[in-house]
């Protein structure tokens, strides 16, 4: 069995989650491709496109289908409802973006997305929707029950998040200035206008795949926070961050939203409430304790890609 996929962005956080960083753990003939002739079709039996959007995405899967290939395309994101504060909106706003999408998974023989909303949204345009779900890769990086005993509170994410860190920046502010001995840590880049206003803080920078879970596990943070401000594209987002969480040692606070109704995880529902979790958790390390427990045995037993890979070869053996 060969697969040639397609991601627009190789090295990105989507093609570790959902293409090249989870099929490869499968017995196939994976290669990667930006070239849509017929000789890289030759000896392919399945096209599988990450986030497809573009011309040249819609011309691959018309080769494909013409060729006599399946073809399977998954989405990680709701790429029809960017607010447009975030930085790919001018991309994704365009009408001729938009009719692509639509025909490319009009196009598609299965679509596979994280979370039930993301089905109900891709349902309109394709009736074959299987969720699968995001899983630490257990392959590469062991999953350990590693609780943390620091006095850490950690964030992460692309410039795509400031909103979502403005949203609750005030509250973030007040926290560290009733808990000065707890350190905040940030992996990411122009994060000024948060790091400016915490004390005892340390930024790193955005790093590739490998030194990110190096890196995250060595902090071992106790707290590891989820802000998102409410709109329906952040409803439509995957867990992983409370996935990292665990792998890194963490509890996770999240909003109260239903791809966060975890085990383990604290939910929150506005900004008040988010200063009112995170304090409670600060102050109660029991609670993180048994949290961060309670995420650690549902990861382990239902979201290690050893075990969900399986849905991966079921969907590769029916098409």
């Amino acid at each position: 069995m060969k697969i040639r996929t397609i991601s627009p962005q190789i090295i990105g956080a989507c093609n570790y989650y959902r293409n090249m960083g989870v099929l490869s753990k499968l017995n196939l003939t994976l290669e990667y491709s930006d070239i849509f002739e017929w000789h890289t079709l030759l000896d392919v039996d399945i096209l599988f496109l990450e986030r497809p959007y573009t011309d040249n995405h819609l011309l691959a899967i018309k080769y494909a289908k013409d060729f006599n290939l399946k073809i399977w395309i998954d989405y990680d994101d709701n790429l029809f409802c960017l607010p447009e504060w975030n930085p790919s909106y001018s991309i994704f706003s365009q009408q001729s973006v938009q009719d692509n999408i639509k025909r490319c998974c009009e196009s598609a023989d299965i679509i596979t997305v994280p979370t039930i909303k993301l089905k109900e949204e891709f349902l309109k345009y394709n009736k074959n929707i299987e969720i699968v779900p995001n899983a630490h890769n257990d392959f590469n990086f062991p999953l350990e029950f590693k609780p943390s005993k620091n006095q850490t509170i950690f964030w992460r994410g692309s410039d795509t998040h400031r909103v979502d860190l403005q949203y609750v920046l005030k509250s973030m502010v007040e926290v560290n200035e009733n808990n000065p001995e707890w350190t905040w840590e940030f992996i990411g880049k122009g994060l000024w206008f948060v790091t400016d206003y915490i004390q005892n803080k340390r930024v790193h920078p955005e790093l590739n795949i490998i030194p990110y879970f190096t890196r995250i596990k060595s902090i071992n943070p106790g707290i590891w926070i989820v802000p998102l401000f409410p709109n329906l594209f952040n409803e439509n987002k995957s867990n992983c961050a409370w996935i990292e969480a665990t792998y890194a040692g963490a509890v996770c606070l999240a909003p109260d939203s239903s791809e966060w109704h975890r085990p383990g995880i604290i939910n929150y529902c506005d900004t008040g409430d988010f200063k009112y979790k995170l304090q409670m958790l600060i102050d109660d390390p029991d609670k993180r304790l048994k949290n961060y427990t309670a995420s650690y045995e549902y990861v382990k037993k239902n979201l290690v890609l050893s075990k969900v890979n399986k849905q991966r070869e079921d969907i590769i053996n029916k098409l």
